[in-house]
């Protein structure tokens, strides 16, 4: 598997995805499948409450890093 450098911002992204398509029972639903919508919710939430111009700092910073 390749490792490709992703930002904060990214990986958030991705789990969020990968969580929406986790498919749930209906009679799971108040068990499973809430949770995981509350999980949703609080993780973009976060993407949101980052700064673009943080992210950008920090990936200009690690690639300053990689570079030395």
């Amino acid at each position: 598997m390749e490792e490709k450098n992703m930002s904060i911002r990214e990986a958030l992204q991705v789990t969020v995805q990968l969580i929406e398509e986790i498919s749930v029972p209906v009679s799971m639903a108040d068990r499973i499948a809430r949770p995981l919508c509350q999980a949703v919710a609080n993780l973009r939430a976060v993407i949101d409450a980052i700064p673009e111009a943080a992210e950008e700092k920090k990936e200009e910073a690690d690639e300053d890093v990689q570079r030395e």
